[in-house]
This record gives C-alpha cells, structure tokens and sequence, in this order.
C-alpha cells in the first residue's frame, strides 16, 4: 500500500477534496412492495431494501418488469440505515431507497468500493438529517481523493482495492494454514451425521431447558457507560441481538475490582428483557444476561443449540419480554438415539461437518481470488494520467 502511495506521489499525483455531487447523481428508485415478488433462492433479481444486513438484499426475486427494474453496477442507500453498497447486478428496491450513478465514464466494483469507503463514514451525518434533506447532505458531501492532472485518479483506487484485497486473501490463506483448517476432508462420522440428516433419520424429542441447564442472573454492577475498554482484556457481553453479544473487551482485574467477576467460558448466554441468545466459548465480562450451563455442553453442541434458540426468540419483543421462568420452561426438539438419550454426539458430528463445509467454500474463494488476481498482471493508471504499469503480486 505505501509503494503505491509512494509511487503515485512520485509521479506527480496528489491528494484534494472533491464535492461529491460533482461526481455523482442520486436517484430514488421506483419502489414495490415485496408482496409484488416471487422470491427463489434460483431468482435472478436482488431486491433491496432498507436494511443494513446482507449487502441490503432482502431476498432474490423472479423478473417482474422492465419499468421497475434498476440498473446494476451502481451504488444503492436505504434511508433508514443509510449505509451504502454496491449494486453488481440490476435489482429491484423497496421504499426509502435510493440508487447512486456516477458521472464518470469507468465506473466499476473497486472503484465502487473504495466511494462506499468513504461515504460510509458519513453514515451518522445523514442519519441526523431529515430524508428530504439527504440529496443536498448527500451531494454537498467533500471527500479527499487521490488525484492526478486535476482529475480524481480512478485507476489508483482500484489499485488500492486490488491490493487491498490480496493483502487480506493472504492473511486469510496463513490463518487458514497456521489453524489447520486449510484440512476440510470430513471424517467418516461426519459423513454419516450429515446423510442422516439430509435423509429425515434423525429423530428428535422435546426437552426443557430447565431440566437440562442451570441458569444464573447476572446482574449490572455498573452502567455501561463507565465501564473503560481495553483492548487487551475479556470480552464484555450485553443483551444485544448483534454481533454474538459482544459489546467490547474489558480489564479482567478492573472487573474484580468493581464487583463485576468474569465468567468463566464454555456457556450460553441469554438476554434478560431482550431476546438475545450467543455461545460464549471463552471468560468473559457480562451485565444483564443469563447464562446458562451443563456438564454436556461444549462448543459445538452450543452451536447447535443456540440456532434453535435463536428460532424460538422471534416471539419476543421489547414489549413481551423473556426472563427466567420463560427460560426454564421453554422447550427444545433435540435430536435422540434409538435408547431415547440426546445424541450429543450427532450434535458434535454435524457441526463440525458444517464448519469444515464452510470454510471449504471460503479456502475455494480464497484459491478462485488468487488464481485470478495472483500472477502478474496490467492495473496501472489511466492512459490520460500516465502510462499503464506492470505489478506483480506473486
């Protein structure tokens, strides 16, 4: 990334500020319900809506109509998350929702890429607006941008993206290599457990949480608020529905100290008011959670578990809370063996079946990225800016 800067630089390029309604156009899109669609996970259409989840895609849809159908490699913001992405193909979008085309000719993914960079930043900025007051936020918006011949340098932000990219499939390819799991053959009982599964043998019987776990209150010695981050200590779950619960990472002995002992890994944890539900593996700070334990539990039962959980959670709200007695007395199908037990070790099989199946799709992606990016090949900048340049990457 510096020789790259570097080389820019010493070539006569520059950095400067660009308004960004000079580069862009902003369009809101002709809206439809999603009650219009056929959804199909075979559907050919995105359709987007204001969420901040999934690249904003709600689900695929099947070809409605032309008049409705936005064109692809843009850049689409819900007005309620306003978090941009890229578009790669002609989608279909929901209401509050908007389309950014650019005025300049070469607009592609990375180039797309590094502008959602940038714009996301301003995410807190456009959500303190009115949404009729977004396109004039929105256009009078200054970014720094690379520049050449007082032109924005299109070329070098899709260098950067380009090797931004391989930057990460490399640290990818040693994670995988250093954790071992670079192995994705699965075993013989993992085999079994997936076809057993996949041909509806598995047989499964209700049980209550309560008969099963022990379930403890942790209750909020301090707010949240005064708590002070440290990088270097445990992480600090909340009842939150996002991200696994983790709020931050705390000091151990500050926790002690403020008579907020760390709890020890190996559970599941659930929301006390919100229904929130994660497997934590390691110690960890917590407030206003349950957790919940078992002399069976390990890490891959938990992950079984929790998905089933989570499922279950969908009937509470802020307004019908979950707690306690709801906890112990919610019931769980768990998968049995011929004596009636729960077969934990089905649970452990079919999990770590699962992981190895997915990170066999990310090492698969991670060899496609190199194969088609790894060897030597053109980037360079604009022909108007300077002559193309050869970098390897090998």
């Amino acid at each position: 990334m510096k020789n790259l800067k570097d080389d820019f630089e010493a070539d006569g390029g520059v950095w400067k500020e660009w308004r960004i309604g000079d580069l862009f156009l902003l369009k809101s899109n002709p809206q439809l319900d999603k009650d219009n669609f056929v959804f199909s996970e075979n559907a050919k259409y995105p359709y987007f809506t204001r969420t901040v989840f999934n690249n904003g895609i709600f689900g695929d849809v099947e070809f409605f109509d032309n008049e409705h159908l936005i064109k692809g490699n843009s850049i689409a913001v819900g007005m309620m998350g306003m978090q941009f992405f890229y578009m790669r193909n002609d989608f279909y979008a929901g209401q509050f929702t908007k389309t950014v085309y650019p005025k300049f000719f070469g607009f592609n993914e990375n180039i797309a890429l590094y502008f959602i960079s940038l714009l996301n930043r301003f995410q807190k900025k456009y959500l303190g607006v009115l949404v009729r007051n977004f396109e004039d936020a929105f256009y009078n918006t200054h970014v720094t941008l690379p520049t050449f011949n007082n032109e924005p340098s299109y070329s070098y932000m899709e260098q950067y993206i380009t090797l931004l990219e391989e930057e990460k499939m490399l640290q990818v390819d040693k994670f995988l290599k250093d954790s071992g799991l670079n192995d994705t053959a699965l075993t013989a009982e993992e085999i079994a457990a997936l076809e057993k599964f996949r041909n509806g043998e598995v047989k499964f019987e209700e049980r209550k949480i309560g008969d099963l776990f022990t379930l403890k209150a942790i209750k909020q010695a301090k707010s949240q608020s005064l708590i002070p981050e440290d990088s270097n200590g445990v992480p600090y779950i909340v009842q939150s529905t996002k991200n696994n619960m983790y709020k931050m990472h705390v000091n151990e002995k500050w926790l002690i100290d403020n008579n907020e002992s760390p709890v020890e890994g190996n559970a599941i944890v659930l929301g006390v008011t919100l229904p929130a539900v994660s497997y934590q593996p390691y110690k960890f700070g917590a407030s206003q959670v349950i957790v919940a334990r078992a002399n069976f539990l390990q890490e891959s039962i938990g992950l079984f578990i929790v998905p089933m959980l989570k499922r279950l959670m969908t009937q509470f709200s802020y307004s019908k809370k979950p707690g306690m007695k709801i906890y112990n007395d919610m019931v769980l199908s768990f998968p049995v063996d011929t004596s009636g037990s729960i077969d934990y070790s089905f649970m452990q099989h079919f999990i770590s079946a699962q992981e190895k199946l997915v990170v066999k799709g990310v090492v698969k992606y991670k060899d496609e990225m190199f194969n088609a990016k790894g060897k030597t090949y053109m980037v360079g900048f604009d022909s108007s800016d300077m002559a193309a340049e050869v970098i390897n990457t090998d």
